[in-house]
């Protein structure tokens, strides 16, 4: 008896690399899609969004961290504003948990957000509604005014300021240099800044390719293709996340909204190494804001 037509394909691996780069998605062999297929669980994602199709925004993040088997632990949530229209700035120890953890927090305090992504994100339909899509390498008009339309929106923004995941450092895990945009469009914009440390690593073959690929002096960067495994490598574990204090930027410039980059950075670093439980204003850009939930704790 036939079982019907088969299932579509929400992801398809071999489309999006022709989708992306025809030349070099031409050059892969039959063995090599079915190993990518494999490694970003084509299989499993498809019938996961399938078999959820009718969800979307924060139902979707629910459902998914649901099927992940991953829950969290917020340290501090009482810090979150009433208000909004916030900026959520976040380490980016996974790449994959990390966001969706970062989403679920906003979607129980505010009920939505909005975040600015890789285009490939809007692949994924129950995350559509909350991807702005943007490309970290661009600087036209264009993309000026999705960052303006983006910050200038009611809901709260998530930003990992990095804009890739972390590796290893002589201290643990370490962000790359945070970019100061969202310093700038928070100013412009008067959204709170609230820095969020997200416990998490990768696994030791995702660090071990990447000192590989640095040895061999690669530039493209193969981590990245693991991304999907390792998120389903973080089955069944819960994450900490600890909110820091937040924080109104009234003034600054190119050179000192760089510089409040860099100490958020740290700041958030030092709330996963148990250090300060808030996280300081420098003086003379910013200064610290309380929500009345945490004023009455």
């Amino acid at each position: 008896m036939p079982h019907g037509d088969p299932q579509p394909l929400h992801i398809d691996v071999q489309a999006l690399f022709y989708a992306k780069n025809p030349r070099l998605a031409a050059r892969i062999p039959a063995v090599g899609y079915r190993y990518l297929r494999r490694i970003v669980h084509e299989r499993q994602i498809n019938a996961f969004l399938t078999a959820n199709a009718a969800l979307s925004g924060c139902a979707f993040v629910m459902q998914a961290l649901q099927f992940l088997d991953i829950g969290t632990v917020t340290h501090y949530d009482g810090r979150l504003p009433d208000d909004p229209r916030i900026v959520l700035c976040a380490n980016h120890p996974t790449g994959g948990a990390d966001g969706l953890c970062a989403m679920q927090l906003l979607c129980r305090r505010y009920g939505s957000l909005r975040v600015p992504a890789n285009d490939l994100l809007t692949t994924l339909p129950g995350l559509r509604e909350f991807i702005v899509p943007v490309d970290k390498y661009g600087s036209n008009a264009g993309q000026v005014r999705q960052y303006d339309r983006l910050f200038a929106c009611e809901h709260p923004v998530l930003v990992f300021p990095a804009g890739r995941t972390a590796r290893p450092g002589p201290r643990g895990l370490l962000d790359y240099p945070w970019s100061k945009t969202f310093i700038r469009k928070a100013r412009e914009h008067d959204r709170i800044i609230v820095p969020l440390y997200i416990a998490g690593r990768n696994s030791r073959f995702f660090y071990a390719l990447w000192r590989l690929r640095r040895a061999l002096r690669v530039d493209a960067n193969l981590e990245m293709l693991y991304l999907v495994d390792e998120l389903f490598r973080q089955r069944g574990r819960r994450i900490e996340l600890t909110v820091g204090t937040p924080l109104r930027v009234f003034a600054g410039n190119s050179h000192s909204d760089l510089s409040l980059a860099a100490h958020l950075r740290m700041q958030v670093h030092r709330l996963g190494r148990g250090g300060a439980a808030g996280t300081e204003a420098p003086a003379g850009t910013a200064s610290s804001v309380r929500s009345s939930k945490e004023a009455h704790q």
